[in-house]
C-alpha cells in the first residue's frame, strides 16, 4: 500500500480521561494492556509526526449526556459497562481529551459518537468526502470493539484502512492479539506507526527527490507545507528524507539465526516501506528472498522462484532504497572468492568500514546457489547445522542479478562478515543463497550507505539469554 500524505487522516478513537487516566471510570479495564504496548507514547509520537508530513488529524470522542438517554434501557454488552460505570458524560472530566494529546487547529472533531463504529451517528464520512481522504489510519480504543467496527465500517465504504498495531489497548493481551492478527487483516493493512510514517516519506521522497537535489533549504516550505516556513521543522525534513534513502534496514540479527529464531513478525506489505533492494529469509527458512526493484521475490525450497505474498512473514531481511554511487566494469570472475576480493580491494580505498548494497549484472557461465527447507518454530536447529544439507541449484549461461550486501567484520553479530550475496536470473525462474559463480562479464553498482538501522523481532524468542556459539559454515 503506498500512502499519499494529502489523501490520508489519522482517526483518533476515545482518547479520554475515564479510559486513559489514573482515576479514569474505566480505566482499570485497560491500564495493563495501555503499558505494555506502550500505545500512549506511540500515539502522541504518531500524531506529531503525521500531523507534520500532511496527515489530517481527526479526533473521534464518545460523550453522552447524564442519565444515558441515547442509550436503551436494560443495556447489555459494552454499552452495559460505560453505563454501570457512569463514564464519558458530557461536560466532565472524562469526557475530555487527554493532556498527552496536543490539539491543533488543523485537527477535526467528530461528534456524536455513541456506539462502536466512528462512522455510525457521526458525519465522519461527509468530512473524508471533502477532503477527498482515501486512507484512513485508526488508533484508539479498544482494539477489538469500537477500532474493529470502523475498521470494518470504512473497508465497506471503499477507504483504504490501516490498522496502527501499536496504537491501540484491549481489555487482555489475548484479545489484542487475536484482533490484531486474526480479524483487522480482513480488512485493513496492519502496521506500525513508524511503518505508517515511512512508507508515507517513501512517497514523498518518490514524487520530489529529483526537485530537492536541486533547490535550497529555504524553499522546502512551499514544498512540503503549507504553514509558514519553519527551519527546524524543514531540517527535521531533511534529516529524515536523507536517512530514510541512504541507510540499511536490517531486521533481526545473524545472532538469532545462529539460534534457530527461524519466525518473525515483519510482513513483506510493510517491509516495502524500507526499500527496494534486499536480501533475507521468510518465516521458518522457507525459502530465500530476493528484493529487486522494488518487487519482493519468494525462492521456494525446490528452486522455483515467485513473487511473494504481501501478508508473508520474515525472520530476517537487510533492505534498502538503492541508489546508485559508483558503476564498476568487472572482468571475467573465475569464481565468487575471486570476485569477493576484486570487489574488496576497491572499497578498502574508502569504504572498508562502511556499508555498501551491491547489485552485479551480469552474463554468467555458471552460477550455483543454496535454498532453504522449512523449519518448525520449535525445532531450533542452528543454521550452521543445517547448512552441510541445504538443497543446492546449479544452472550454466545464464543471465542474471546479483543482489547483496558488504557489512564490516564489526557487525558480524548482526549479519555475514564481510559478502552476503544471493541471486535471481533475469527471467526470474532461478535463484539462490549465492556459493559459486564464474562469470564472463558483469557490471557492479556499488551503493555506499552510512546509516545502519536494526529492528529486533518482538516475539519471547528474541528476550531469552543466548550463549553465543562459534561460527560454521559461513553462518
Amino acid at each position: 500500500m503506498i500512502v499519499d500524505a494529502s489523501k490520508t487522516c489519522l482517526v483518533l478513537i476515545e482518547y479520554q480521561n475515564d479510559f486513559c487516566s489514573q482515576n479514569g471510570a474505566l480505566h482499570s479495564a485497560v491500564k495493563d494492556v495501555m503499558k505494555s504496548s506502550n500505545m500512549i507514547k506511540n500515539t502522541v509520537s504518531a500524531v506529531d509526526k503525521l500531523r507534520r508530513i500532511g496527515v489530517k488529524i481527526i479526533h473521534a470522542p464518545i460523550a453522552f449526556d447524564e442519565g444515558f438517554h441515547e442509550i436503551p434501557k436494560n443495556p447489555y454488552g459494552i454499552l452495559k459497562g460505560v453505563v454501570d460505570n457512569n463514564a464519558f458524560i458530557k461536560g466532565t472530566w472524562g469526557a475530555e481529551i487527554i493532556d498527552e494529546i496536543k490539539i491543533h487547529e488543523s485537527d477535526t472533531f467528530v461528534n456524536g459518537k455513541i456506539g462502536l463504529d466512528v462512522f455510525e451517528s457521526t458525519n465522519l464520512d461527509f468530512l473524508l468526502r471533502i477532503d477527498n481522504i482515501e486512507t484512513i489510519a485508526v488508533a484508539g480504543f479498544i482494539t477489538n470493539c469500537c477500532v474493529e467496527s470502523t475498521l470494518r465500517a470504512g473497508y465497506e465504504k471503499g477507504f483504504n484502512m490501516i490498522s496502527l498495531q501499536d496504537c491501540t489497548a484491549a481489555m487482555s493481551e489475548e484479545e489484542l492479539k487475536f484482533s490484531i492478527e486474526k480479524n483487522h487483516p480482513l480488512f485493513s493493512k496492519t502496521m506500525t506507526h513508524l511503518e505508517l510514517i515511512k512508507n508515507i516519506i517513501n512517497k514523498l521522497i518518490g514524487d520530489k527527490m529529483n526537485k530537492i537535489k536541486k533547490i535550497i533549504t529555504a524553499t522546502l516550505s512551499s514544498l512540503f507545507f503549507s504553514a509558514p516556513f519553519n527551519v527546524a521543522i524543514a531540517e527535521e525534513k531533511v534529516e529524515l528524507l536523507n536517512n530514510t534513502t541512504d541507510s540499511v534496514y536490517h531486521y533481526s540479527t545473524l545472532t538469532a539465526m545462529r539460534k534457530g529464531l527461524y519466525f518473525g513478525d515483519a510482513v513483506v506489505e510493510n517491509l516495502k516501506s524500507q526499500g527496494n533492494f534486499g536480501i533475507g529469509t521468510y518465516n521458518g527458512l522457507d525459502g530465500e528472498m530476493v528484493v529487486l526493484d522494488g518487487t519482493f521475490y519468494h525462492i521456494m525450497s525446490d528452486g522455483t522462484v515467485k513473487v511473494a505474498d504481501d501478508l508473508k512473514k520474515s525472520p530476517f531481511n537487510a533492505l534498502t532504497f538503492f541508489q546508485e554511487n559508483e558503476k564498476i566494469n568487472l572482468s571475467a570472475q573465475s569464481s565468487l572468492d575471486t570476485l569477493k576480493k576484486t570487489l574488496l580491494e576497491k572499497l578498502k580505498k574508502s569504504h572498508k568500514n562502511r556499508f555498501a548494497a551491491i547489485k552485479i549484472e551480469g552474463d554468467f557461465s555458471y552460477v550455483k546457489v543454496g535454498g532453504a527447507t522449512a523449519q518448525p518454530r520449535e525445532a531450533r536447529i542452528p543454521i550452521a547445522n543445517l547448512m552441510p544439507n541445504r538443497p543446492i541449484y546449479e544452472s550454466n549461461n545464464i543471465k542474471g542479478t546479483i543482489v547483496g550486501f558488504y557489512t564490516p567484520s564489526y557487525l558480524d553479530k548482526i549479519d555475514i562478515n564481510g559478502f552476503h550475496f544471493h541471486f535471481i536470473s533475469n527471467d526470474k525462474k532461478f535463484g539462490g543463497h549465492l556459493l559459486e559463480i564464474n562469470s564472463n562479464k558483469s557490471i557492479a553498482y556499488m551503493d555506499y550507505k552510512d546509516i545502519y538501522s536494526i529492528q529486533i523481532p518482538t516475539s519471547h524468542e528474541y528476550d531469552e539469554d543466548w550463549k553465543v556459539e562459534s561460527k560454521l559454515n559461513g553462518y
